[in-house]
């Protein structure tokens, strides 16, 4: 049973030597008990070495070396070599395999790679899995607390715009990038930027869809103004994607404004995306 580990394991050392430039050959007292797989999007170092425990950072990983660790480490799984891992260490392989086996979230990641920040991207990563958890009705609370401690209010944010399918197919932010990217001037930094907005307002904004009357629109954006008003908040945003709802918006805001006497900005720089920010 034993030179089965071993060969397993030889290849994670080979792996470690040949993709990492670390070289494992005095470091002979390498146990499965000794390796620990992390997931720390903060932590660049794909590999650190202290005494005789070996610990392996999976999000600093390409994706090459992502999917040769995994299989490298499910080898050891096949060979039913549970009772040597350490628990945490079993978890964390346990919650990387699941992840790296959803399609959707796979799309998702992949459509967004290099369209957003690499810390935002990260935390999307983080909120995707999330997601799945909670779809199997299990505990988040723990990984909620995480994605903040790691990405603060902008991984909180993104995590709850995750949550409510901003990123998926025919998503709002998804259809934003499309929207934005039909525009001659377009680029990444522009996106970026809206992105970046979206991100850090998101809790204080409306976002109005094309199934949305106007009179959806208006009692959405009449009852947030009161909430807002209610518990001390300075501003309502508006987000729209689309020449109708541009339309709606604009109607709908002139309507209220007038009425309320409000201070109203609209920010469009391109005809199909409308940021409205009403002052409170």
């Amino acid at each position: 049973m034993m030179d089965h580990v071993q060969g397993w394991l030889e290849k994670l050392e080979q792996f470690v030597k040949v993709n990492i430039k670390i070289d494992l050959s005095n470091f002979r007292l390498i146990s499965v008990q000794k390796i620990t797989i992390i997931n720390d999007n903060k932590e660049k170092d794909k590999v650190r070495i202290s005494d005789d425990k070996l610990e392996i950072n999976y999000a600093s990983m390409e994706e090459s070396e992502r999917q040769f660790l995994l299989q490298t480490i499910k080898e050891g799984f096949d060979q039913k070599q549970f009772n040597l891992l350490e628990d945490n260490s079993k978890e964390r392989v346990d919650d990387i395999k699941e992840k790296s086996e959803i399609e959707r979230s796979k799309e998702i990641l992949n459509f967004f790679k290099d369209k957003i920040c690499a810390e935002h991207w990260a935390a999307l990563d983080a909120s995707l899995y999330l997601r799945e958890v909670f779809q199997e009705k299990q505990q988040i609370g723990e990984l909620k607390r995480d994605i903040v401690h790691r990405y603060g209010e902008d991984g909180k944010n993104i995590s709850n715009l995750c949550s409510a399918g901003y990123f998926d197919k025919g998503g709002y932010i998804r259809e934003i990038y499309k929207e934005m990217s039909l525009d001659p001037d377009f680029s990444l930094e522009k996106f970026q930027k809206y992105f970046k907005t979206i991100v850090t307002i998101s809790p204080f904004a409306v976002f109005v869809s094309k199934e949305m009357s106007e009179a959806d629109v208006s009692g959405s954006i009449l009852y947030r103004l009161e909430t807002h008003k209610k518990y001390g908040l300075d501003f309502l945003a508006i987000h729209g994607l689309g020449k109708e709802n541009v339309r709606k918006i604009k109607k709908i805001v002139h309507e209220i404004e007038v009425e309320k006497d409000l201070d109203v900005s609209i920010n469009q720089d391109q005809p199909g995306v409308i940021l409205v920010k009403i002052l409170l």
